[in-house]
């Protein structure tokens, strides 16, 4: 009977230590406030050099909350379903905000190894399980018109990825002379992505951030359509900077 116990407790661990990383989080969160250049991108930057106590911290922190939601993902799936409803639901948010906030700081690792297509050969089994989960319970959340955006995490925890993808084929369109119509179509592609994203509200205003990656890939892009091309809503959107006012309150625009 006692060992019963014991083995229940140890299986509920994870929900005491929850409020732990909950509160690594906030610590996060507050790195990503203070990012004058981008939550992304200073972390990026300061992985090749840190030059502060809080971008080593910030690693630490990473790690720690990485190790645990990793341990909570397989704990789940070793549960019977009984258990493994309870565990998914009161850790359905957290895993949510946790995915979106840390999953950007480990694609700014993986592409600094110069490694590509993370998508589909770099990304962790845990942060799909926690995307599939969270989607199952067909939450929709509303983000009003007016509403401020400053404090939103990217919905899509990969798009950091794509950014990195996108950016690589700027710089493939500048030396292959052949394949370029299928390296245009990935562009293309990918400026419909990102415009959905906008129309959505669904991405933070930190991408346009005068030099974030998104912007550099903005600015390359732009050179490479020319001048002739046809409009499209993205480029009447970046071109008329209306970018500049995107995610600020109604009444601050």
């Amino acid at each position: 009977m006692a060992d019963r116990a014991a083995n229940k407790k140890l299986r509920f661990d994870p929900l005491i230590k929850l409020n732990h990383m909950k509160i690594e989080m906030m610590h996060l969160e507050k790195y990503k406030k203070k990012s004058t250049m981008g939550y992304y991108d200073r972390f990026k930057t300061n992985m090749k050099s840190p030059d502060s106590i809080v971008d080593v911290v910030t690693e630490k922190r990473k790690k720690e909350l990485n190790d645990y939601w990793i341990s909570l993902v397989k704990e789940v799936e070793k549960m019977p379903q009984s258990e493994k409803s309870l565990l998914k639901t009161r850790s359905l948010f957290a895993g949510h905000n946790y995915r979106r906030l840390v999953e950007p700081l480990d694609i700014a690792e993986y592409y600094l190894r110069g490694k590509r297509e993370y998508r589909t050969t770099g990304r962790s089994r845990h942060y799909e399980m926690l995307e599939k989960w969270f989607k199952a319970e067909n939450i929709k959340p509303t983000r009003w018109e007016g509403r401020d955006l400053s404090d939103l995490l990217t919905f899509d925890s990969c798009f950091w990825a794509d950014v990195e993808e996108a950016m690589l084929v700027n710089n493939a369109l500048r030396t292959q002379l052949v394949g370029r119509e299928v390296l245009f179509e990935k562009l293309m592609k990918f400026e419909e992505y990102v415009w959905k994203m906008i129309e959505k509200r669904e991405v933070s205003p930190e991408i346009f951030l005068e030099g974030s990656s998104f912007m550099k890939w903005w600015k390359e892009y732009k050179e490479i359509k020319g001048l002739h091309a046809p409009p499209t809503h993205f480029t009447e959107f970046m071109n008329n900077n209306k970018h500049e006012s995107y995610g600020k309150p109604a009444d601050k625009e």
